[in-house]
């Protein structure tokens, strides 16, 4: 495969039709018509089909363009690496996460490691599918998500589809997270039949968050809760918690991390509910140096709390 007949397919696409294509690229239109015909030979697909007003990408054609148009992006990147003397490029790092509030000691820990002057760190907070998404789409270098027994199996044959990997980090009970102003604040245990006279905070909806509800807890389901209140921000969830009688279903590692907000994790009579932290990456790809430092402190600091 020729990489300059891919380059021009991104720009035909880009620009919409053949002639606009090469005029911009300064090739005649026959030429250009016959890299893409090459190109679509050596996928063995059809890319593009021509219409009257232009082009229009194939379903084979959207995804060839996707990632072709993320190689040029990283090119683009390395290129910069020339000027390296002048310049120095920022180290990035994208993560996407569910079911975790990413520690506070986490990134400080790692910001007191740093080898650039230039840094810059984005973090989603968003459902266990877009988690694979993410990572599977170059959106995010790295996934964060805590998985229970009941999604494990269709979360390891979504992970195998889109070409990733992921790390068990640790392995936890389920427990009901809630802050002074909860009336069961002060047990040492719950049961599901006081858990559901109160609001169940739950994350936004997805296949995964469906399966919960093949749980039954001390004979009552996850999705018998009349009062729910849906979130998806850490910050205004820990608020809620600390300031209202709403509870979350958590774990020990979101424990950890809101503890200093009067938060408690209180464990579920009659739950049998295991959950899994899993870091979660692209199986076909090397972690640049930063990505795999912030992967091993992230290893470290979750294993180091103590169970």
């Amino acid at each position: 495969m020729r990489y300059d007949a891919l380059r021009y397919f991104v720009e035909v696409v880009e620009q919409g039709s053949i002639n606009k294509a090469s005029e911009a690229l300064y090739i005649s239109q026959p030429n250009l018509s016959t890299a893409i015909r090459h190109l679509e030979d050596d996928f063995g697909l059809k890319l593009l089909d021509r219409t009257n007003r232009g082009i229009r990408l194939t379903e084979n054609g959207k995804e060839i363009y996707f990632y072709a148009k993320r190689v040029f992006e990283q090119l683009k990147k390395i290129e910069k690496y020339a000027d390296i003397h002048t310049y120095e490029y920022p180290i990035k790092l994208a993560m996407s996460i569910n079911g975790i509030f990413l520690s506070a000691d986490l990134f400080n820990g790692f910001y007191g490691k740093r080898t650039h002057k230039r840094m810059e760190y984005s973090v989603r907070e968003v459902g266990l599918e877009e988690v694979l998404q993410d990572v599977a789409h170059l959106t995010a270098d790295l996934g964060a998500a805590v998985v229970n027994e009941a999604q494990m199996p269709d979360f390891k044959r979504v992970v195998s589809i889109k070409g990733l990997a992921f790390d068990v980090v640790e392995e936890g009970r389920l427990l009901a997270l809630m802050g002074p102003k909860n009336p069961l604040y002060q047990q040492e245990t719950v049961r599901m039949d006081q858990l559901l006279e109160l609001t169940a905070i739950r994350f936004p909806s997805d296949y995964f968050t469906e399966l919960n509800h093949k749980f039954s807890i001390g004979g009552h389901g996850l999705g018998e809760f009349q009062s729910t209140i849906t979130m998806n921000h850490c910050h205004s969830i820990v608020n809620l918690l600390k300031n209202s009688d709403a509870f979350l279903f958590g774990n020990r590692w979101e424990e950890d991390d809101v503890r200093g907000a009067g938060i408690r994790g209180i464990p579920v009579e009659g739950s049998t509910v295991r959950q899994q932290l899993v870091l979660v990456r692209r199986a076909a790809e090397t972690l640049t140096p930063s990505t795999q430092a912030f992967r091993q402190n992230f290893i470290d600091h979750y294993r180091s709390i103590p169970v």
